[in-house]
């Protein structure tokens, strides 16, 4: 075992110490307190370049998709002006957008797409479960 210098606990140094993490703690508690209303998640927006991995038409099949959804086709280069936590994001075709379509609209965010994606392997994996379980019955 080694001896550590008694020095290194000096109670002036250590009462300063605990002095300065209880200050601290205060701080994080009244800040938390007086920004109530905002998430702990980091709210900072940013400013991207996407290139996409899918299609996605913005028509009335996605439920919950704004009427100013922007369609795009695979390939895709769009700029989102302000990327954050929420499901929609803006963006704008940096390419020519396809016929028929605005330039600038809402696209689902990263998150939601791989949500709906999941919820869509899941229905896949469901259907396809059900019918084995159907030829099972029939061949019996």
């Amino acid at each position: 075992l080694q001896e550590i210098p008694s020095q290194m606990f000096d109670s002036c140094c250590y009462s300063r110490f605990e002095a300065k993490i209880h200050d601290l703690r205060e701080q994080m508690m009244t800040s938390s307190v007086s920004s109530s209303s905002t998430s702990l998640r980091s709210t900072q927006k940013r400013t991207l370049y996407i290139r996409a991995l899918f299609d996605y038409d913005g028509s009335a099949a996605d439920l919950s998709a704004p009427n100013q959804a922007l369609p795009f086709g695979f390939g895709d280069i769009l700029h989102v002006s302000s990327a954050g936590e929420e499901e929609w994001w803006p963006a704008r075709h940096l390419s020519p957008p396809p016929p028929n379509c605005p330039e600038v609209g809402l696209i689902p965010s990263r998150r939601r797409a791989e949500k709906k994606e999941r919820s869509r392997l899941k229905m896949v994996r469901v259907s396809r479960s059900q019918d084995r379980s159907v030829s099972l019955c029939t061949s019996c």
